[in-house]
């Protein structure tokens, strides 16, 4: 069933999904917030998962934990699994007129093979215009703020679609980390798979844009 949003208005994201969290509590979902996994094996019926605050027993598992995907499978007993880092970083557009003539995503002619969807324009619901993200990869996941790609990178890759904006228009907003999944094919996708079936455990690595 649908869940009773108190939303102010059609793009309040944060309001909607904590309409979907009352809802799941309401039917008897736990969330177990700030927790880390520290440790998880299977027993005959089940899987034990230690926390940093406690010991779960759940009859079924689906490891979606992102940059953490990876050791968690392992952990399970699933070691095949292996996913290549990328960093993604983020400017925002500081200039209200600039801001305000881009609606909607824009995005350049997508490059077969590319890692990404290359640098495009998204304005985003609180009224900010983000530029990106790039596709850097790296080696481990403390690399998210090191050696950060200059702005005229940026500028580059929108200049033929967005012409009007310049170097002084922009500062860094924010970086982020993505993972790639090693399947040995060309394109690489998402796994998402039932990796065991007894008891169930669905392992979803490599989840990058839309996922």
């Amino acid at each position: 069933s649908h869940a009773n949003c108190n939303c102010q208005n059609s793009e309040d994201a944060p309001a909607f999904v904590g309409s979907l969290a009352d809802a799941a509590r309401a039917r008897g979902a736990e969330f177990a917030l700030e927790e880390n996994v520290v440790g998880l094996h299977a027993d005959r019926h089940a899987y034990v998962i230690e926390t940093t605050k406690r010991t779960l027993r759940a009859r079924a598992v689906v490891n979606a934990a992102g940059i953490g995907a990876v050791p968690l499978a392992t952990a399970a007993g699933f070691p095949e699994h292996r996913v290549t880092l990328y960093r993604g970083e983020y400017y925002e557009v500081t200039r209200d007129d600039l801001r305000s003539v881009i609606h909607g995503l824009v995005y350049p002619v997508y490059r077969p093979g590319s890692p990404g969807l290359g640098i495009h324009l998204t304005p985003t619901t609180d009224g900010r215009l983000l530029i990106g993200p790039n596709a850097r990869r790296i080696e481990h996941p403390q690399d998210v703020d090191r050696d950060r790609t200059p702005p005229e990178v940026f500028l580059a890759a929108v200049h033929p679609f967005f012409p009007a904006v310049k170097r002084e228009d922009l500062r860094f907003a924010y970086a982020g980390i993505r993972t790639k999944h090693e399947d040995g094919a060309p394109e690489s996708d998402f796994h998402i798979g039932l990796d065991r079936a007894d008891p169930p455990f669905v392992n979803c690595i490599g989840i990058e844009s839309p996922g």
